[in-house]
């Protein structure tokens, strides 16, 4: 079953994967310096501002090396959720921010196609919140990982993590 919103935040918010992440370069250039990448797939997180008008409230990029998932460029736009009627910035946090349901939708959506989601992060708040959408922490201080398939035994896990720390900052 395809990852859903919880009920209480799809009255407001849309996510889907997208083709194309240029949609996503105001803010990815705004959070990272930089545009977003051409390869992989995109994830956006779409905030209802008026009827009819939505703003990118979060957006999140994922691309594959064999069988991982490489998450990185996870962000939020402050200014649209401040664009955002009290009650909802409220129910958004008590659902754990818009960055946690792009890393949730986002594991649902490629779990079949991996072994093993990493996440390459250096900022702590955005750690605390991948952390708590599944991630555990590796002995690379800032490479994190969900494993997809449960039955890797620990040398094939191994071979993975470190497959992903060949890759560099991702």
């Amino acid at each position: 079953m395809a990852y859903n919103l919880p009920p209480a935040l799809s009255d407001f918010l849309v996510i889907a994967e997208i083709s194309n992440g240029q949609i996503a370069n105001k803010l990815f250039h705004k959070k990272f310096s930089q545009v977003t990448p051409e390869y992989g797939q995109h994830i956006a997180l779409m905030a209802k501002l008026d009827e009819g008008v939505y703003g990118l409230a979060s957006y999140l990029h994922i691309w594959f090396d064999g069988s991982i998932g490489l998450i990185g460029g996870g962000c939020s736009d402050g200014d649209i959720i401040q664009r955002l009627p009290e009650p909802q910035r409220r129910l958004i946090n008590e659902h754990g921010g818009l960055l946690r349901q792009t890393l949730l939708f986002t594991f649902d959506r490629f779990a079949e196609q991996t072994q093993a989601f990493f996440g390459h992060c250096g900022d702590t708040r955005a750690k605390e919140v991948d952390l708590a959408a599944g991630f555990e922490e590796t002995e690379d201080p800032n490479v994190l990982v969900k494993w997809s398939n449960l039955g890797l035994d620990s040398s094939d896990k191994y071979a993975l993590f470190e497959q992903a720390l060949a890759l560099g900052a991702f």
